[in-house]
C-alpha cells in the first residue's frame, strides 16, 4: 500500500510536466511529495547560497538557475530562525556564517552523493517588498504562497535535518531614530494598524518623501495615535480646532484597517523602521519557533537515541540539548504506550501556550499571516 500511495503521488505530480521536470521526479525526495511544494516552495543550492548579495534578496528576485528540485540523492536542509525584523530575516547579513557552519557540519554526516539544497523561508517562498522598487507580490505568487505555508510543518518534517539558527542579530542603522515630518509627507500613503500603533506600509509618490515604508506613526499634532481611528480622529480635533489651516481631505479608515491620508503642514513624529517592526522576544518566546523546534524533537524521536543528533544542528549547545531532551521525552512516551505518548504531549502544548504567536509588522509574521 505504501508503495501505491506513493507512485499515485509521483503520476499526479509528473503529469503534465515540462519532460525535464518530469524527469527530475523520477527519483523525487520525499519532500518533493508533500502536497503543493513542487510547485510553490524552491530550494536553494548550496552551491549558489554564499553567492547571494547581502542582504539576501526574496525568493522571487533569485534567479532561476539557482533553485534545484530535490532527488532522492539530494540532502536537504530545512532552515529554522527567528526574524529579528518585519520585513526581513537578516538584514545586517549576522546569519550568513553561522549557516554556513552548520550546513557544513551536516554534509560531513550525510554522505550522500547528490547535492546540498537547502529551504529557508525568505529564500524558498514569494516575499513582500521591503525596499524601494521592489513589486508587491502578484496574485499568483500570493497564491502559492498561501499553498507553501500549509506545508511548512511538512517541509520540517521531511527534510533530512533541520538548521536552528539562533544568534545574535545587530539593529539596522537609523532603526529606532525619531524625526519629525508633516502630514503632507503621509500623501499617497497606506496605513496599517497593528498591534497598537500605526506604520507605513506603502508610499505611492515618484517624488521624495521624508516618510518611508515600515515607519511608525507616533503623533499628529501632538496627539498620540496608536489605532487608524487615532489617526482619524486627531485630523478631526486638528479640523475643529482650526489648527490646520490648509485645504484638505481624508479618507477615512476602512474595515480592512487601511486609511490614506492627505492633511495640512501638521507636525507628525515619526520613527524610522527600515526594515519593519524590530522584535523585542527572543527566539525562545517565539511560538512559531518552538513548532520548528518541536518538529526536530519528532524527527529525534523517530530515529535511534545515538542518531538523533543527525537530524538537527544548532548554533548553541543549550539549543542542542533542548532538542535531544525532548525528542527522548516523546521516543520514551511512545515506547510508553498512548496514555504517556498523550501525557508527553500535553507538557509541549503547555510549553507552546507559554510563547508569543502573534505576529508582527511582515515578514515572520508574514510566514503566517500577514499585517504589512
Amino acid at each position: 500500500r505504501p508503495c501505491v500511495i506513493h507512485l499515485t503521488r509521483v503520476a499526479h505530480l509528473t503529469a503534465g510536466l515540462a519532460p525535464t521536470a518530469a524527469a527530475a521526479m523520477d527519483n523525487p525526495h520525499p519532500i518533493s511529495l508533500v502536497p503543493d511544494v513542487f510547485d510553490t516552495v524552491k530550494l536553494v543550492s548550496v552551491d549558489q547560497l554564499s553567492g547571494l548579495s547581502n542582504p539576501w534578496p526574496r525568493s522571487q528576485d533569485i534567479e532561476s538557475y539557482c533553485f534545484k528540485k530535490a532527488s532522492k540523492d539530494d540532502l536537504v536542509l530545512a532552515v529554522s530562525h527567528a526574524w529579528p525584523y518585519g520585513a526581513h530575516p537578516d538584514p545586517m547579513s549576522n546569519k550568513a556564517g553561522p549557516l554556513a557552519e552548520l550546513i557544513d557540519r551536516a554534509k560531513s554526516i550525510h554522505k550522500l552523493p547528490g547535492r546540498t539544497l537547502v529551504f529557508c523561508d525568505f529564500l524558498s517562498v514569494s516575499q513582500r517588498p521591503f525596499a524601494p522598487g521592489q513589486m508587491e507580490r502578484t496574485p499568483q505568487e500570493e497564491a502559492d504562497f498561501a499553498k507553501a505555508l500549509r506545508a511548512f510543518p511538512q517541509i520540517y518534517l521531511q527534510a533530512d535535518a533541520v538548521l536552528h539558527i539562533d544568534v545574535p542579530t545587530e539593529r539596522v542603522p537609523d532603526d529606532g531614530v525619531e524625526y519629525k515630518a508633516m502630514l503632507t509627507d503621509l500623501d499617497d500613503a497606506t496605513l496599517v494598524e497593528i498591534n497598537g500603533n500605526v506604520h507605513v506600509v506603502r508610499v505611492d509618490r515618484d517624488t521624495e518623501t521624508t516618510v518611508a515604508p515600515f515607519d511608525r506613526v507616533n503623533s499628529i499634532g501632538g496627539v498620540l495615535v496608536h489605532s487608524l481611528e487615532d489617526v482619524h480622529n486627531a485630523k478631526q480635533r486638528l479640523m475643529e480646532d482650526g489648527t490646520n489651516k490648509n485645504d484638505s481631505w481624508f479618507w477615512g479608515c476602512s474595515s480592512s484597517s487601511y486609511a490614506r491620508v492627505y492633511l495640512g503642514e501638521t507636525p507628525v513624529a515619526m520613527t524610522r523602521a527600515p526594515f519593519g517592526m524590530w522584535s523585542i522576544l527572543s527566539p525562545d518566546e517565539k511560538g512559531w519557533v518552538y513548532f520548528e523546534r518541536f518538529a526536530s524533537m519528532v524527527k529525534g524521536a523517530m530515529t535511534h537515541e545515538d542518531q538523533a543528533g543527525n537530524v538537527a544542528f544548532a548554533t548553541s549547545k543549550a539549543l542542542s540539548q533542548e532538542l535531544k531532551e525532548g525528542s527522548d521525552m516523546l521516543r520514551a512516551a511512545a515506547a510508553g504506550g498512548q496514555q504517556q505518548l498523550e501525557d508527553a504531549l500535553k507538557h509541549f502544548v503547555k510549553e507552546l501556550d507559554k510563547k508569543n504567536v502573534r505576529s508582527s509588522l511582515r515578514g515572520q509574521g508574514d510566514k503566517y499571516r500577514w499585517l504589512g
